[in-house]
């Protein structure tokens, strides 16, 4: 009965364990993807603040790697533009309305 007893604790201490480096494993994953969401951002302003002040800066969710993004950019000017950032490369299109 004790053999068991051991057993049972090896497995369920086994199984808290891999929880435990999963759960952190995922909070790391989000902490990184965090970063690089404000670094493309900061990058984004950046490269337009250069074109004008910005009234409007916004992110299109549907790229699913987060280091390609695509979104649009509305001045205080009027001027639309939409981009796509790519690595650190960024391609804009002015959109005529």
């Amino acid at each position: 009965m004790k053999s068991m007893n051991k057993k049972q604790t090896g497995i369920l201490s086994g199984l808290l364990g891999a929880g435990l480096v999963l759960g952190l494993g995922l909070m790391i994953n989000d902490y990184y993807q965090e970063k690089e969401r404000q670094h493309i951002t900061r990058d984004l302003r950046t490269f337009f603040s250069n074109l004008g002040h910005i009234d409007v800066l916004y992110v299109t969710p549907k790229l699913p790697r987060v280091a390609q993004v695509s979104g649009g950019v509305v001045m205080a000017d009027g001027r639309h533009y939409t981009y796509t950032y790519d690595r650190g490369q960024i391609s804009i299109e002015e959109e005529r309305i």
